[in-house]
């Protein structure tokens, strides 16, 4: 099992932390995600080489948030 944060902007309130979660915990690989919307991050822990990071960055996308730094 692996770790990545991410930096995330648009997270305004713990409502928005929860539907980022609730999004990113469906996509194959992801066994766990834990929101922090006052830190403006969400934690991921992954299965190594199960994870499409592509699919990953397209979820955060269209829940309309955007990954810091990209």
């Amino acid at each position: 099992m692996e770790t990545k944060e991410l930096k995330i902007e648009g997270m305004h309130c713990i409502g928005c932390s929860n539907r980022l979660e609730k999004i990113l915990i469906q996509l194959e690989g992801v066994e766990s995600v834990l929101g922090n919307f006052k830190e403006g991050k969400v934690v991921i822990q992954y299965k190594k080489g199960k994870v499409d990071w592509q699919a990953i960055k397209t979820a955060i996308i269209d829940a309309e948030f955007q990954l810091k730094g990209e």
